[in-house]
């Protein structure tokens, strides 16, 4: 499973409820969240990766590169990501991730399946 969000609750404890398991070293994504306190200089909606801090850089790259490596069946996106809008548009961590070719490539095969308390859940099909 992969989990988008900048909380620990409420996918832990109902990942170990469900006695699946993260593709990811972190619980969440809290780390966008600390680094998007502020608009990026220039207007654009998020860094590119040469103007990423390297905690930034860290997590961008690893939740890409684990997707690549071990696609989870299903991907549970929180619409809240505690981060502000900038010119207007909120932050969203699909968009965010798909920048990257690996996570982009990955992504193809998910279909949204539902949502419910703002959280989305796609699922891989085979």
């Amino acid at each position: 499973m992969l989990v988008l969000s900048p909380d620990i609750a409420p996918a832990y404890p109902a990942i170990n409820y469900a006695q699946a398991r993260s593709i990811l070293p972190f619980m969440s994504l809290w780390l966008l969240q600390s680094t998007y306190q502020r608009c990026p200089e220039g207007g654009a909606r998020y860094r590119a990766p040469r103007e990423m801090s390297d905690a930034e850089a860290t997590v961008f790259r690893t939740v890409a590169e684990r997707m690549a490596q071990a696609p989870p069946a299903a991907v549970l996106v929180s619409n809240y990501t505690g981060i502000p809008a900038c010119g207007g548009a909120p932050f969203d961590f699909i968009a965010y991730f798909r920048r990257h070719p690996l996570f982009e490539s990955a992504w193809a095969q998910y279909r949204r399946r539902g949502e419910i308390d703002g959280h989305q859940l796609f699922v891989r099909e085979e």
